[in-house]
């Protein structure tokens, strides 16, 4: 599916969801259309945010090193021929 596709059934999901929570289970396969709801709105990223915390032990230090100072190219005159003739 593509991302415009995605977009357009994050809507329909979201509806999905929203009556889901009012229904009293009579609905055939309400289940499956929740689970398909959840599913588009997982690939839209619009669902649980999952973070996690990584400690890192090195064998060496990080050196942070001051930033260099930045190249400056010469500059170079190009003249065209009108200028050589006016000189």
């Amino acid at each position: 599916m593509t991302n415009s596709e995605l977009s357009a059934l994050s809507y329909k999901a979201v509806a999905t969801i929203g009556k889901s929570l009012t229904e009293d289970g009579d609905t055939p396969k309400a289940d499956i259309r929740l689970k398909a709801a959840e599913a588009v709105l997982d690939r839209v990223g619009a669902s649980k945010k999952v973070t996690s915390e990584v400690e890192v032990k090195a064998d060496t230090p990080v050196i942070l090193m001051p930033a260099k100072d930045p190249i400056v190219a010469p500059s170079i005159k190009i003249s065209t021929d009108q200028e050589d003739q006016e000189s």
